[in-house]
């Protein structure tokens, strides 16, 4: 005897063949790669589902839910290299492990967990143009294999030098995370031009970012390593995170190091999720400069920044208007 269903009972035949869709997501999965819980998109939204294109997970995979499935559904040294989506970054860069030592076995946290992005979606805004090979190599290869690909220092004036702005072995604090300014004074003679940016990074598994500035004055509350005052520098010179390198300027380019200005300040950001104590860091940056009057025949501009946005406090959107 055929038994016909009610349309109560006709609903949930239906949920119960589409909960293995709903549930396909895997929540556990998210424990067996770094930072699983923290992975977001682009444009700054959660995504729990990080092995497929929905952010609630469950349906197709994505270019790294693949990847992970390949894998055996295990964060391998592979999968940390491997760059997923194609944007330039590994993996393992996207999710806090840029140098693929983490493992869901060991109990301890990733590298880093700020900053985290989706290793599934390419993100056009940390991509780079090059290619990275080797655990951890695009930290110190994938900007610098594109923009100084063809930089020969036999092409600089012969009174080029190297200058460093590094930390004079600052004992990082166990804290979870610090920002740590340093400043210094540069005594030229003569106004410069900067040519070749250099990451010196001492600590890769507790340097998250650097910025190197100038100051409009000597900023006396930095001339040690200090975590407390405010930041009295302002002019942006240089920037590097995780998964940048060095950077090279096209020819007849430089950035000026005015000789009246000579006051410095790298303010180094340590990330230390696993409270790691008595390391001492001399991280920084290198910069190849030359003196100006050196080329001054030769055509070359002075470069810059362009900061490109607006300063509004608030903005008001009215409902219903275009």
């Amino acid at each position: 005897m055929k038994k016909w269903l009610g349309l109560g009972e006709r609903a949930a035949v239906l949920f119960a063949c589409a909960l293995p869709s709903l549930i396909s997501a895997h929540p556990e999965y998210m424990l067996a790669i770094p930072n699983g819980d923290k992975v977001i998109d682009p444009s700054g939204n959660p995504w729990p589902g990080v092995g497929h294109e929905r952010s609630s997970g469950g349906g197709k995979l994505s270019p790294f839910g693949l990847d992970f499935r390949e894998a055996g559904y295990r964060w391998t040294q592979e999968l940390c290299q491997k760059d997923s989506d194609c944007d330039g970054l590994s993996n393992g860069e996207e999710l806090g492990d840029p140098l693929c030592q983490w493992s869901e076995d060991s109990g301890e946290l990733p590298q880093f967990d700020v900053g985290i992005t989706h290793p599934g979606i390419a993100d056009v805004e940390r991509s780079t143009a090059a290619s990275s090979s080797g655990p951890g190599a695009s930290v110190a290869m994938k900007m610098d294999t594109f923009t100084c690909a063809n930089f020969k220092e036999d092409d600089l004036p012969s009174d080029y030098t190297s200058t460093s702005f590094i930390m004079p072995s600052y004992e990082v604090p166990s804290e979870r995370t610090t920002y740590t300014k340093y400043a210094m004074k540069v005594d030229d003679g003569e106004d410069m031009y900067a040519v070749r940016f250099d990451p010196v990074i001492d600590q890769p598994e507790l340097v998250h970012h650097i910025l190197l500035y100038n100051c409009d004055y000597k900023p006396d509350d930095f001339l040690e390593p200090n975590t407390e005052a405010s930041m009295p520098c302002t002019n942006l010179v240089f920037a590097w995170a995780v998964g940048g390198a060095s950077f090279c300027l096209p020819p007849k380019l430089g950035f000026e190091f005015v000789a009246e200005s000579p006051w410095y300040l790298i303010d180094v950001h340590y990330d230390n999720p696993n409270s790691i104590s008595g390391v001492k860091d001399k991280s920084g940056i290198k910069v190849t400069r030359f003196p100006k009057p050196s080329v001054a025949n030769e055509g070359y501009q002075s470069a810059s920044y362009l900061w490109v946005g607006a300063g509004l406090d608030t903005v008001r959107i009215p409902p219903r208007r275009e």
